[in-house]
């Protein structure tokens, strides 16, 4: 019989007996205190006297947000053990329950759960952006020579994208059906650069460009460059700085002025707002400084219009944080996302309760 080993350490299913040490930004142990304050819908992620069994945990990783109905919804789920000693090596016929915003919706095992790590653990990382597609350029590459020399194409479902001197960059969707490149080929006196892209449209750029933006459903496409300087010189020798913004569709935007070394940037799910965090640099959302904290690339995200906006952080005491534009600080969340719902975005999370465990709430609140 198969042997699942729980790795609390790892996160990989978390007992429900795990003490949460971080402090909430209300007095007491209360996380929720202040939800109706910031307008934070709670329910309970799964309810625990649904589970028949003395010993129990939430299987973290793979539990997920998902949109259904036109709303925003989670799938927890959580196995149940007869001794506490099995709840640390769970056998293959080990109870698991699904639930569905707090509702069991359905009854099987940590077999059949492992089954399903796979989709389970895509389902999860779905809404995490921006993500390395993991993808070796190579994959896509072919080549021919010629008069003008070697040649390259991106060969991408079924079609052929080129010829380019060279590709320099290549960003693949998460499910495989577009990209967004950069490619460079022979001009009349120099190397001409293009982005490019799946769609078939490509837009000359001034210059070779150092990175590349896009957002979660590949929609829009950019484009900043090497130089980090506004002198006549520069300007002159038609060199993209790194504040400049290069899209797809042909709008350029010159106002981003934090892009530079070190940054990690990325646009927001509308495609309208650039986010760029890096070690020692803060965040910074259109080119304004949201906080000087270090935020991790992925863990930051803004409305649409770009005026509300939250992001992640450890302090000094390597407690977590997740900051709202409008001064919520909740501390104790687990995994945050944010999910697009047609015109809404909303930013969902599992918590705690309180400090000593309590119940698992599922929590979203919009942007």
């Amino acid at each position: 019989m198969k042997k699942y080993i729980l790795l609390i350490a790892g996160c990989l299913w978390i007992s429900f007996a795990v003490n949460i040490d971080a402090q909430s930004e209300t007095s007491g142990d209360q996380y929720t205190a202040n939800f109706g304050k910031y307008k934070i819908s709670s329910v309970l992620a799964y309810n625990r006297s649904d589970v028949k069994f003395p010993y129990w945990g939430w299987m973290n990783e793979y539990s997920y947000y998902e949109i259904k109905d036109n709303t925003v919804a989670c799938r927890a789920i959580v196995y149940g053990a007869e001794k506490e000693d099995e709840a640390g090596t769970l056998l293959g016929n080990t109870a698991a329950y699904i639930f569905e915003n707090g509702k069991l919706i359905k009854k099987t095992t940590v077999d059949d759960i492992e089954k399903q790590k796979k989709s389970l653990e895509a389902a999860r990382s779905k809404y995490d952006w921006p993500y390395g597609s993991g993808d070796d350029i190579g994959n896509y590459m072919t080549y021919s020579s010629g008069t003008a020399g070697q040649q390259a194409f991106v060969n991408f479902n079924g079609k052929q994208y080129g010829p380019y001197m060279m590709i320099s960059g290549l960003d693949v969707s998460k499910d495989k059906t577009k990209f967004f490149g950069i490619g460079g080929a022979m001009g009349n006196d120099d190397v001409d650069y293009y982005l490019f892209s799946s769609n078939g449209k490509k837009i000359k750029l001034p210059s070779m460009p150092v990175g590349m933006l896009v957002n979660t459903d590949f929609s829009h496409g950019a484009v900043t460059g090497f130089a980090n300087t506004n002198s006549d010189d520069e300007a002159s020798a038609g060199n993209m700085n790194y504040h400049e913004i290069y899209f797809a569709d042909g709008t350029v935007r010159k106002d981003v002025t934090n892009l530079s070394a070190g940054t990690t940037a990325w646009l927001d799910p509308s495609g309208k707002n650039i986010l760029a965090v890096g070690q020692g640099i803060g965040a910074y959302l259109n080119g304004k400084k949201v906080t000087s904290n270090d935020v991790g690339a992925g863990s930051f995200w803004c409305s649409p219009d770009g005026s509300r906006w939250c992001y992640t952080y450890n302090d000094d005491t390597q407690i977590s944080h997740l900051v709202f534009s409008d001064g919520a600080n909740i501390r104790g969340f687990i995994h945050p996302q944010q999910l697009v719902v047609g015109s809404k975005t909303y930013i969902a999370w599992f918590q705690y309760k309180d400090k000593s465990g309590g119940d698992m709430l599922f929590c979203t609140k919009e942007l």
